[in-house]
């Protein structure tokens, strides 16, 4: 028999200790796959919604006033430095009611005209038609909720030259769902929500009767033009009367998402945690089955092993286990991370996304085999040092204790960074921390449940915490490992909680009005005094909004785009559009001053610099130094976002335009004045919003996000669960004389079997007791240290969560026990007594 077939068949001799270790290195890879394929997929969509959202396009030209003659498409088009011209013009319409029968839903339509369809710069794939016409082009997902295909007639109505027309095109393509076409695949969807269509550019030339003109160019350069050259060329291409504005195509992934790092590092946290779970379980099995099997390994080194052959016979086992459990965790962890990708997608109004498995797969697969490994070698080595004379001794000297002072200190060390260092992954050293020092707590926790445990269990609750105490490390780090599930998971939910009411408070402060209208032109009076009518509106204010771009790098020309909005005083004091926690009314003073912005807190941390130094800023006039007078914080552009005043909006960004409306209404009017406002099917209308839809929307998507990391959490508790289930069984295995002998003098089985419950209630009790101590001790340090969640967050308890942790972690702990209880009332007293 070879030394492969040897292990197994020891494997093979304790089948419900393999499978139980199994067990947990399945589930600890499963969770460490999706862990981290969530985290890269998230990433993926991040960047390729801040990538791909604008095709190949290297840069944009703009015409100032009117728009831009088409002529200059084909004489670009004769450049050698470029690759690809078109010219693109949007126009927004609204789907025919009486057509498609959706009185309650959103039908506006964002129309993307391009001179020509198949191009380089717009990539798309064509399941059916062709782009060779000028009709309309529509997504996957848009053609199925619409219920059109190829050939078929789309009626829309739109606002051109201020008359509003019914317009009729042909469906000519479907193509694959792609970012450039981001639309809801349901009409609940819908609700809040555009959709996005190509079409022909001469077909919209003919219905707004600007034949020959288009709004802008988006160029691609030839492939060895740096994007430098692109640039210069560009601007010395056109003259300058024709007043172009040559602007980059960048790519800036904070204008997609902005906080994601903590969702990131929790997904870590998380996945980290069920992979060391796994780990201490393997510890703890292969430590038992050494101490169990000293004599067959002195043997062993009786007959001539040498102490690397008796490594390498223990190696296999662990191999073998490792082995096995990771091929079957990779494909557990490959459906739960689609399964929890389906869900965040879902969160996100089904964002398209593609699953990043391969490097996930790959580090999960490489934790699932080495980890078990240094997990082992603590009892292997303990293995291979086992002396000939062993055989001959009824029992092993124990190991001498370290000195409790000296644990106590270490501990207490690493609970430092734990609880002060303020990132997610602090949690790593500070459940390092718990662990050394669960211990000693947990005899305290012992001490505090023993008279609850001997009114439920009688004298068999005494005679458990008798025996825990005589076992304290191992089944205290069992314990400890289900605490860390604990920990995170009232922690989690009371953040969650914090999160969402600062939040909520910070839109109704900074949303700027109980109503946000966002329009594609300037608002004109004659539109505003229509709002003024409206029932239950008390007074507009109008702002610019718009965009600029920044040099993260000067030297290296990294340039990133932000978000803009202007402010005067006057305006501020009645729709406060931020909030600082200084001196508000001398920052608004000083914004007065040319060259000076104030930023949100978003953009202050990308920014990276100080306030008082100097921003770098594209303008009309070329790049300017702004001095940043102050951080402030804001919901609007979830924070990355300046404030400038409205003369330096005009005069240095060349925006003049109000396109936005601030209405404040009387209670409980905000809902009726979007529908009136929204029933008027106004085309240049690009968004209505209430601040009560903003706070729901928002509160639905934490509870949503914070969902799926409690489910994670909850997993790993779960795995903890195999851990005691593992850690009894050990016992139980253990103590076969003396549950023999407990036997022999007249204890029934159901006696026996309250012993192992009553262990199995102190350590799922202990751990719910500890890790929610901890957790909450973890929130409070969260809030009066002022931790940047982009946000100040309040001090907030989730009392569910605890009530859930405490019956979570009890019933696992029972249920654990429950195979090693039957266990030990089936010990047969006379084998019992014999047993070695």
């Amino acid at each position: 028999m070879n030394s492969w077939q040897v292990s197994w068949r020891n494997l093979m001799r304790k089948k419900w200790r393999s499978f139980l270790t199994l067990l947990a290195i399945i589930l600890g890879v499963a969770a460490t796959v999706s862990s981290i394929a969530m985290v890269q997929s998230t990433q993926s969509i991040i960047s390729d919604y801040a990538s791909q959202g604008q095709g190949n396009t290297d840069y944009y030209v703009f015409g100032q006033q009117d728009g831009i003659d088409t002529d200059y498409i084909d004489e670009l088009a004769e450049e050698n430095v470029i690759e690809e011209v078109l010219g693109q013009s949007n126009q927004r319409m609204t789907l025919d009611k009486e057509v498609w029968d959706q009185e309650s839903e959103q039908l506006d339509v964002q129309v993307m005209a391009i001179d020509h369809l198949e191009n380089a710069i717009y990539d798309i794939t064509v399941l059916e038609g062709s782009l060779d016409e000028s009709g309309l082009v529509i997504d996957e997902r848009t053609a199925e909720l619409w219920g059109v295909e190829v050939g078929d007639e789309v009626n829309f109505s739109a606002s051109f030259q201020e008359t509003e027309e019914n317009v009729q095109t042909q469906v000519d393509a479907v193509v694959e769902n792609t970012i450039l076409l981001t639309n809801p695949d349901s009409w609940e969807q819908a609700e809040n929500n555009e959709w996005h269509v190509f079409m022909g550019l001469d077909t919209l030339q003919k219905w707004t009767d600007t034949e020959g003109q288009t709004e802008q160019l988006l160029v691609s350069g030839a492939e060895g033009i740096s994007f430098e050259q692109l640039g210069n060329h560009l601007r010395d291409f056109f003259p300058a009367e024709a007043n172009m504005i040559v602007q980059p195509a960048v790519v800036d992934e904070s204008q997609v998402a902005t906080g994601f790092e903590e969702l990131y590092a929790s997904l870590y946290v998380v996945g980290g945690l069920s992979l060391l779970i796994s780990a201490f379980i393997l510890y703890n099995t292969l430590y038992i089955s050494v101490v169990e099997r000293r004599k067959e390994f002195a043997l062993m080194k009786a007959v001539g092993y040498t102490p690397g052959q008796t490594r390498g016979y223990i190696l296999r086992e662990v191999f073998i286990l490792s082995l096995v459990g990771t091929v079957i965790g990779l494909g557990i962890g490959v459906l739960l991370s689609y399964g929890f990708m389906e869900l965040l997608a879902e969160i996100f109004s089904n964002v398209l996304y593609e699953l990043k498995i391969g490097m996930p797969l790959l580090i999960a697969a490489v934790a699932g085999l080495v980890i078990p490994l240094i997990a082992a070698w603590l009892p292997v080595m303990k293995a291979s040092n086992t002396e000939v004379t062993d055989v001959f001794r009824e029992s092993i000297s124990k190991p001498k204790k370290k000195p409790a002072f000296f644990l106590i200190i270490v501990g207490a060390l690493l609970l430092i960074p734990g609880l002060f260092w303020e990132d997610m992954l602090a949690f790593l050293p500070l459940f390092l921390g718990i662990a050394i020092l669960f211990p000693f707590l947990f005899s305290g926790i012992i001490w505090l449940l023993l008279p609850v445990s001997k009114l439920l269990f009688q004298r068999a609750g005494k005679f458990a915490a008798r025996n825990l105490n005589r076992q304290k490390m191992r089944t205290a780090l069992t314990a400890a490992i289900m605490s860390f599930g604990v920990t995170l998971l009232v922690f989690l939910s009371s953040i969650g909680l914090s999160v969402s009411d600062s939040m909520s408070e910070l839109i109704e402060g900074t949303l700027g009005g109980d109503v946000s209208v966002v329009y594609e032109d300037a608002i004109s009076e004659e539109t505003l005094q229509s709002w003024r009518d409206v029932e239950g509106v008390d007074d507009i204010e109008t702002l610019s909004t718009s965009s600029f771009l920044w040099y993260a790098d000067k030297e290296e020309n990294d340039m990133r785009l932000m978000d803009v909005n202007s402010v005067t005083t006057e305006r501020m004091e009645n729709t406060p559009l931020f909030q600082y926690n200084q001196d508000y009314e001398q920052l608004l003073r000083d914004l007065e001053e040319p060259n000076t912005i104030a930023l949100g807190r978003e953009a202050f941390d990308q920014w990276g610099g100080e306030v008082g130094d100097t921003l770098t800023v594209e303008t009309v006039n070329g790049a300017e130094d702004w001095t940043v007078q102050g951080v402030v914080d804001t919901y609007r552009s979830g924070g990355y976002i300046g404030f400038i005043h409205d003369e330096q909006m005009e005069a240095q960004l060349g925006v003049s335009d109000q396109n936005e409306a601030l209405l404040l209404a009387e209670e409980g009017t905000a809902s009726s004045i979007k529908t009136a406002i929204t029933s008027e099917e106004d085309a240049s209308l690009a968004a209505v919003r209430t601040a009560e839809e903003q706070i729901d929307a928002f509160q639905q998507q934490t509870e949503d996000i914070f969902f799926v990391l409690n489910v994670l959490v909850i997993f790993g508790m779960g795995v903890a669960g195999i851990g005691i289930a593992n850690t009894l069984l050990m016992g139980t295995i253990e103590r076969v004389p003396e549950f023999g002998t407990m036997r022999a003098i007249g204890s029934t089985k159901w006696q026996i079997q309250k012993v192992i419950l009553s262990e199995a209630f102190f350590i799922g009790t202990g751990a719910a007791i500890i890790g929610s101590v901890v957790g909450i001790g973890v929130m409070f340090l969260t809030s009066v240290q002022e931790v940047d969640y982009m946000l100040d967050l309040p001090f907030h308890i989730s009392w569910l969560s605890i009530l859930l942790a405490f019956i979570f972690s009890i019933t696992v702990s029972m249920v654990a026990c429950i195979l090693p209880a039957r266990r030990a009332a089936k010990v047969n007293i006379s084998r019992a007594l014999r047993y070695e």
